[in-house]
């Protein structure tokens, strides 16, 4: 008796079945593989629309960069300019002494003639 239930018990295992995983049949695999496909399909225009998010990004941290450049050189313009103006200022200081020194002495001159 415990003989035939071991029969039948490997007998119901080597049964296929549609509910059981075991065993599959040819259109199981057809949709395991049409939903394999779906899902690379998916995966590919996920990827490609990152990779065009992140190109998309690139170009405009490349564009942000070279508007940085710009402005950097303009600064750096700026700087010898304020450079040149402190020079004037000087040469100006210079020059209001001098002339203030002049106008004395031509005032000492004129007292004494």
């Amino acid at each position: 008796m415990a003989g035939k239930l071991v029969n039948l018990i490997e007998k119901r295992r080597n049964r296929s079945s549609t509910s059981s995983g075991d065993e599959t049949s040819p259109l199981h695999e057809t949709k395991k593989i049409r939903n394999l496909a779906e899902t690379a399909d998916e995966n590919t225009n996920s990827d490609h629309e990152a990779n065009n998010e992140i190109m998309e990004a690139l170009s405009k941290i490349e564009h942000f960069g070279q508007q940085l450049n710009s402005i950097i050189a303009r600064l750096g313009k700026l700087d010898s300019i304020e450079s040149s103006v402190r020079n004037i200022e000087t040469n100006l200081a210079n020059l209001k002494a001098r002339t203030a020194k002049l106008l004395k002495s031509l005032k000492l001159r004129l007292k004494t003639i």
